[in-house]
């Protein structure tokens, strides 16, 4: 019982505030008022402020422009790509998406999936609705940009073309050859 008491008296002994190197909360909590925004951003996400890694890797960045008429693709064309260093978004182990976007070079074919853009669109209803967002059915033309890895797993891919299916319909969206 005495072993208890001491190992209490102990306990409350190092977490009182007669401590030598006590401080009060408003002490040892406070900071600084910030003077610029940078400074209140270092203060509130010191994670924003570290260096991000370097790109070690390459991407293509399709410019894609799809004619819809009321949610259904009628013709897609590719308005722009170009290959850029950076961080490639992991994309490989997604298995869901009516399209695929199919990576073909001089080695085996690499493929994922993606949701059709044209059927990927909500808007914002009404304040007093009972749902936050409808699905929208666009029609006219749509621009998507598309971001697709030419590498996997730390690993550059020989891509030399790009295809992209839609699987429901069997047809080719866009195909296109990878210029660097």
């Amino acid at each position: 019982m005495i072993h208890h008491t001491v190992a209490i008296a102990l306990l409350l002994a190092a977490l009182g505030p007669s401590s030598a190197g006590a401080q009060t909360p408003a002490q040892s909590t406070a900071s600084p008022q910030p003077k610029t925004f940078d400074e209140a951003v270092r203060q509130t996400r010191p994670n924003t402020m570290r260096e991000r890694p370097r790109p070690s890797t390459q991407v293509a960045v399709l410019d894609l422009m799809l004619d819809a008429d009321a949610g259904r693709l009628r013709a897609a064309r590719l308005e722009g790509m170009r290959v850029v260093s950076a961080n490639a978004p992991k994309v490989f182990e997604r298995s869901r998406g009516s399209w695929e976007v199919r990576l073909l070079g001089r080695g085996e074919a690499v493929s994922y999936r993606i949701p059709n853009p044209l059927e990927d669109i909500e808007v914002e209803n009404p304040p007093d609705s009972a749902a936050p967002f409808s699905q929208a059915r666009p029609s006219g033309p749509v621009a998507v940009q598309l971001i697709v890895p030419l590498a996997r797993k730390g690993q550059a891919l020989d891509v030399q073309r790009i295809e992209i299916v839609d699987t429901v319909s069997g047809r080719t969206v866009v195909e296109t050859a990878v210029r660097r």
